[in-house]
């Protein structure tokens, strides 16, 4: 007798492990690929491989017993779903474009042989012939109102060159130049981090400059960002942006930021603003300062949070993922 339904993914980040609990209790059976044999949680199963030059090869046979599936298509697992069949029976979760056209081209030609596509923008309208659905990237965030009309700013992410903090630093520095001192409050640790200690003391912007950290306690988090009036990150916007709106913080990014998909839930002096260009420090600075001066920006900040609890917060993703599986 077949099982009904399984998840396989690669790793369970801990913005990530909620849903995966909630999907387990909802009868799928959730399958991680992970590099040691730590136990990730009672209702999850582990799948300790190791990647070769190829990527991940999963044992076939756990799958076979299953009506269907979902599969994240990641490209650690591009040859093994070319190579087997039980690509007819899952639907492919994450597809979305990047900047390589080989691996674009082999996502698209794997769904086209999938059952369905799970994407986080809508790319459903390219796929006539199957089951494709939209779900928003999210997180499980209990919301919580935290802004504050101030001179601080946050930003939420790892620190990574791509994220162009260095862009930022500079537009600080001019606002500062311009009487507008701002407080950037960073939650997140990289590579980057030593640069931008040395950048900041550079420009002499280190007095306002936090650097918290990696922090995944609540409480901790909350204490930081009590008092923000704008997160921000100009190069890439991700699952910062909702966890920012679930505090009940706009979200300023570029609109050609890195993004998969998160972006989309942006409405441009709605619940956030988007830069035409991130580039220019002098545009950056100056878009500081008008948001600063904004009077509506409490108004956007309401807007911002009811957003993310009405129409985008963990529960809701979990919901709209079932509903495209069943």
């Amino acid at each position: 007798m077949k099982k009904d339904k399984f998840i396989l993914t690669i790793g369970a980040p801990e913005w990530r492990l909620p849903m995966f609990i909630n999907l387990s209790k909802s009868g799928y059976d959730v399958f991680v690929i992970t590099d040691n044999d730590n136990q990730i949680h009672e209702n999850i199963i582990n799948l300790n491989l190791d990647k070769n030059l190829f990527g991940f090869f999963p044992d076939k046979k756990l799958f076979k017993h299953y009506n269907k599936g979902v599969c994240i298509l990641d490209r650690r697992l591009f040859v093994w779903l070319l190579q087997t069949k039980i690509i007819k029976s899952v639907y492919l979760w994450g597809l979305g474009l990047g900047n390589n056209k080989l691996v674009n081209k082999i996502r698209y030609y794997l769904a086209k042989k999938s059952l369905g596509v799970i994407t986080y923008m809508p790319f459903g309208q390219q796929f006539e012939d199957k089951n494709a659905g939209y779900i928003v990237n999210s997180i499980f965030n209990t919301p919580k109102y935290l802004w504050e009309n101030s001179n601080k700013l946050l930003f939420i992410g790892s620190l990574k060159k791509r994220k162009r903090l260095d862009l930022l630093f500079h537009a600080l520095k001019l606002a500062k130049e311009d009487g507008y001192e701002f407080i950037l409050e960073i939650i997140g640790d990289g590579p980057e981090k030593s640069n931008l200690i040395a950048l900041s003391i550079e420009l002499n912007i280190n007095n306002n400059v936090n650097f918290h950290g990696h922090i995944s306690k609540a409480i901790t988090k909350h204490e930081i960002i009590k008092g923000c009036s704008l997160s921000i990150s100009l190069g890439q916007a991700g699952l910062s942006i909702l966890e920012s709106m679930s505090f009940g913080l706009p979200f300023l990014t570029a609109k050609s930021a890195i993004s998969g998909g998160e972006i989309e839930n942006i409405i441009d002096n709605y619940n956030g603003y988007l830069l035409e260009d991130y580039k220019n420090p002098t545009l950056i600075a100056f878009k500081l300062i008008q948001i600063k001066n904004d009077n509506s920006l409490e108004h956007i900040s309401r807007n911002a949070f009811n957003y993310y609890s009405n129409f985008a917060n963990g529960e809701l993703m979990v919901t709209r993922f079932k509903k495209i599986v069943g």
